[in-house]
């Protein structure tokens, strides 16, 4: 049976102080018994579990913690101003004829 996300989240929160003061061999039980559990991939749940909940200090007093699961939004196309885009289309001509 698959877990819904909230219990997801809450399995990753019960677990990623556990897993930041593990030892290896012990992370290694904790990792596997955690992949099985919420099916993550290996990489991806080993990621979470050391960045979940971290803190970021900003200017020395500002304390952020930081959200694993709030969604980076992709940066916009380029858009290039006629100076700029002549140049960049003779460099990339003599590029892709090298």
């Amino acid at each position: 049976m698959r877990l819904t996300m909230k219990e997801r989240k809450a399995v990753t929160k019960g677990l990623a102080g556990q897993y930041r003061r593990s030892r290896k061999a012990e992370k290694k039980g904790l990792l596997d018994s955690f992949t099985e559990a919420t099916t993550y991939n290996r990489h991806y749940a080993a990621w979470l579990l050391r960045q979940h909940d971290r803190k970021v200090v900003v200017n020395r007093h500002v304390v952020v913690h930081a959200d694993v699961h709030k969604r980076i939004d992709s940066p916009s196309a380029r858009v290039y101003d006629d100076a700029v885009l002549e140049p960049l289309i003779k460099v990339w001509k003599v590029w892709v004829d090298f």
